[in-house]
Order: structure tokens, then sequence, then C-alpha cells
């Protein structure tokens, strides 16, 4: 008689390399989610509580995203918060502060910065921008909210078309740096 060997029932030898990739499997599946959840974490706090910008990365032709740490100060130039006659009260004369007058010039520009900040004090900033008189350097030290305050009232009264779109620019300037 012949023997079937299709009817017999053989059950191949057990493969030890098989049963150790079952018992790590588990591990390799929770692995994976950990991972994956370190990962989500990590994006949620970078897109909510990070600072992002938009650059152009020119090596790579696209616009890729920076994290950025939130701004404490902003330097403009004196006439950012429009001409002396206006700004005078607030920021000071548009001359260097140690000089008791201007210049008899009226062509004579004084390159004088107005620096404005936030969460950090008056002091701090004056440590971060020296006034220097021997290298002419000048910088008044303005409050972002007195600055807002400023901006908004002088834009409201203002008719100066000219003005107008000054000051409409270093508030957008402000708005955007100190978001």
């Amino acid at each position: 008689m012949s023997e079937n060997k299709s009817n017999e029932n053989v059950s191949p030898a057990p493969d030890e390399k098989s049963d150790a990739s079952l018992t790590k499997a588990p591990l390799i599946i929770f692995g994976t989610m950990v991972l994956m959840s370190i990962v989500t974490i990590a994006f949620v706090f970078v897109t909510h509580y990070g600072r992002t910008e938009p650059y152009l990365d020119s090596k790579l032709r696209r616009v890729v995203y920076k994290t950025r740490a939130p701004a404490t100060t902003l330097s403009l130039n004196y006439n950012a918060f429009g001409p002396q006659a206006l700004a005078h009260p607030l920021i000071g004369s548009q001359w260097w502060q140690w000089q008791a007058q201007g210049s008899d010039d009226p062509a004579q520009k004084y390159d004088i910065k107005i620096v404005v900040y936030r969460t950090i004090t008056e002091k701090e900033v004056s440590a971060k921008f020296p006034i220097i008189e021997e290298k002419y350097m000048d910088y008044r030290y303005l409050p972002l909210k007195d600055a807002i305050s400023y901006l908004d009232k002088t834009i409201d009264e203002t008719q100066d078309p000219a003005i107008r779109r000054t000051l409409n620019a270093t508030q957008t300037k402000l708005a955007d740096h100190f978001r």
C-alpha cells in the first residue's frame, strides 16, 4: 500500500526565532507608542507654547519656521514716532539728550534710537542699550504700553496722511515684534 503523505498531520517543529519575536512584539509596539506620544507632546508644546516665525530658506527654497523666544525689546528710529512736535512729550527732543539744544543747522541729523520694551525693567534695558556720549549712542527707553497708547491716540488725532502712515507702520512693527 502506498502511503498518502497528504493525509498526515505534520506539524512543523517549533521555531525558537518565531517564539522570541512573538514575545518581543508587544514591547516593540509599546515602544513605538511611547515614541509617538513624545513626538506628539513635543509638537504640541512647540506649536502652542513656542514662538515660531516663517522665513525663506534660500538653500531649501521653501518657507520654514524657526522658534524664537518672546521679544523683550525693539529699537526704532526717532522718526518712527512722528515729528518732534508730536513725539517730544513722550520721548524728548530730537537732539542728543546731553546737549541743551539742537544745532542751528536744520540739515543736522541725530541718530537717536527709541527702545520699546516689555517684561523687563528700564534698568535692564539701559544695561543692554547704554547711552554713550563719546560714541554718539543716544537711546530713549519706552515701555510698550506707553508706546501703544501714544500711537493709538496720535493716529486718531492726526490729520496728515504721511504721519498717519508712519505711525501705522510703527504700530504694525510693534504688533508683529511683540506678538
